[in-house]
């Protein structure tokens, strides 16, 4: 395997019974404010850091809940 595809999720509730229906709030990788929610395709057969900074897949202040929105992330890759 070389390429992984990689999203974070935040939420503000994790419901315990499939049958009751709850509204969760979250952000993911993408812009929410539109309903775009991405993929980030990491290759994994090569030592890296990737930053938002570096790919801009998400956006700040696109939930309305401080608490929940993704600002900033990054992931490091090391290869045995």
């Amino acid at each position: 395997m070389r390429f992984i595809q990689l999203n974070f999720i935040t939420t503000d509730i994790i419901p315990t019974d499939p049958n009751t229906p709850v509204r969760k709030n979250g952000d993911s990788l993408g812009d929410a404010r539109i309903g775009e929610f991405r993929y980030l395709n990491l290759r994994i057969d090569q030592n890296r850091v990737v930053r938002n900074s570096d790919s801009l897949l998400e956006s700040a202040d696109d939930v309305a809940d401080p608490d929940l929105d993704i600002v900033d992330w990054r992931v490091e890759v090391r290869t045995p």
